[in-house]
């Protein structure tokens, strides 16, 4: 089968869960014996958006929406590869005309939803706050409400968590596709149960930003370091904060940034902790670390956020604070 997948990231762009979820993927149908290509922000004739002001992002999504330019390469793409099947994850910065080209051309279509970019133009929900200025704004209904318009009804829409699909539906997205609960794929090869002992080792793995509450961690983790002098936390991942977060660590006792590691060095970070921990600040849909702790047979102590709780049972499987 000829499989056309398309995400706004990929290679040497990739930074997220779901960017590991896309190549996950790919390989996985490779290995099956199907043909699959991958369309992404670039291949489109788009660069990386970047930092920029909120007014200048602002109007880029604007363009996106309407953006004449994607819309005709990948008609002109499809024409080339003529897929059986276009497979679908977070398009937005590929061009908003993407959804319109695909309905037309009449080939089935497979939407992964991986976070709520097509609700806010942040892609970000933030736990239990109410919607930002930009989310009640008449530029953020307008942008739901053209999205909505495009995409229509996919052949079929997956999710990894209920929450997530929840919340399109709430938001009138997809009213009539089929749809289904997936999650995301991972290496089941090395899971394993582990014998329970003490807990010294903690670890982090995701961006270094703020939503991701990597500084409250911090400062949670120096309060127990200098209670239990022998813990450790390793935090593996990069991002904005990871010069400040460096600097304000020399002083925490036990704690060190690994960096960015590849998919077998934070296998073997995991491997290594007593407990990975994800403090998120905003609505996680199903974060892969999650999956992986547990492959590894490792508890995990989590916000409740978003579609964590579908994954984490508070006093079973970890806890949820």
């Amino acid at each position: 089968m000829r499989i056309l997948m398309i995400h706004n990231r990929y290679g040497a762009t990739a930074r997220g869960g779901a960017e590991r979820v896309v190549e996950r993927l790919v390989a996985a149908y490779v290995t099956r014996g199907h043909v699959v290509e991958v369309v992404h922000r670039t291949t489109l004739g788009f660069g990386a958006l970047g930092r920029m002001p909120a007014f200048l992002r602002a109007c880029w999504h604007a363009m996106d929406l309407v953006n004449p330019v994607s819309a005709w390469s990948l008609a002109r793409y499809l024409r080339t590869f003529r897929p059986e099947v276009i497979h679908t994850h977070n398009p937005v910065g590929c061009g908003g005309l993407v959804p319109w080209v695909i309905r037309r051309s009449g080939i089935r279509w497979v939407h992964t939803l991986h976070d709520v970019q097509l609700l806010t133009p942040s892609g970000i929900l933030v736990h239990d706050q109410p919607a930002t200025a930009m989310e009640r704004s008449f530029v953020g209904r307008a942008c739901r409400a053209i999205r909505r318009h495009l995409f229509g009804n996919p052949t079929i829409v997956t999710s990894p968590s209920q929450w997530l699909l929840d919340c399109h539906r709430t938001a009138g997205f997809f009213p009539h596709a089929t749809s289904a609960i997936i999650g995301n794929p991972i290496d089941l090869t090395r899971s394993r149960v582990r014998r329970s002992g003490a807990v010294r080792k903690f670890v982090f793995v995701g961006q270094v930003e703020g939503v991701k509450g990597i500084a409250v961690l911090l400062e949670a983790f120096r309060s127990l370091s200098s209670m239990f002098p022998d813990v450790a936390l390793q935090v593996v991942g990069d991002g904005r904060l990871l010069p400040i977060l460096k600097r304000i660590a020399r002083d925490v006792r036990g704690a060190a940034f690994r960096g960015r590691l590849d998919d077998a060095g934070v296998r073997r970070a995991i491997d290594d902790a007593d407990v990975v921990v994800l403090p998120s600040l905003v609505a996680e849909n199903q974060p892969s670390v999650i999956l992986e702790a547990f492959a590894a047979g490792v508890p995990v102590i989590a916000t409740r956020v978003g579609g964590v709780p579908e994954l984490v049972h508070d006093g079973e499987t970890g806890f949820l604070v």
